[in-house]
């Protein structure tokens, strides 16, 4: 896979800049932590080792660097400002922000060709959770993917680039709170 390709691009003479991002807070992440009664810190501490570990037994050249979503919170923060600025993000009711995709020129059209007439352009979460009632699964949806199910975004094509706190869900080490709001 990338290790292929990098290794190919070494050969033929081309210095490579390869950024890893690891990210250590999100909805699985948190309900994990949860799970197993661990810090955020401890459980992204041990899979990142692990992951490394997996690296260096597969013989996989190495990142320049391995930057941690959670150490970047305040670039994260003003780059949706400035995406806001630019049309290109919109903060939902509920307080989590997304990027919206068709304020974009060309998204879905460079490396793929998305078929933007069959995308109902109001599709939202919400539609997934009834039909998951409907099939006969019920209760709380608060730990569900907000990006997913947020029947509050402009766009089924759209996406999270900050997730508001949730009161029942989140943890206090899993959130900061920002210019943007409370969350993640």
């Amino acid at each position: 896979t990338y290790d292929v390709l990098k290794r190919a691009l070494l050969y033929f003479g081309y210095k490579v800049v390869h950024i890893c991002n690891l990210t250590d807070v999100d909805d699985k992440i948190i309900q994990r932590c949860r799970e197993e009664n661990v810090s955020l810190k401890e459980l992204t501490g041990k899979y990142e080792r692990l992951f490394m570990d997996d690296l260096e037994a597969l013989n996989i050249v190495k990142a320049n660097k391995y930057p941690r979503a959670t150490e970047h919170i305040g670039e994260m923060v003003e780059m949706i400002k400035e995406l806001e600025e630019r049309g290109l993000a919109y903060q939902s009711q509920e307080g989590s922000w997304y990027f919206r995709v068709d304020k974009k020129e060309g998204y879905g059209e460079q490396l793929v060709k998305l078929d933007k007439e069959n995308l109902k352009q109001n599709a939202s979460g919400i539609m997934g959770m009834q039909r998951r009632r409907e099939d006969g699964e019920d209760g709380d949806d608060s730990d569900r993917d907000a990006d997913e199910y947020d029947a509050d975004k402009v766009g089924v094509r759209d996406f999270a680039l900050w997730k508001a706190f949730k009161p029942n869900f989140d943890r206090e080490d899993a959130i900061w709170d920002t210019d943007i709001g409370k969350g993640r």
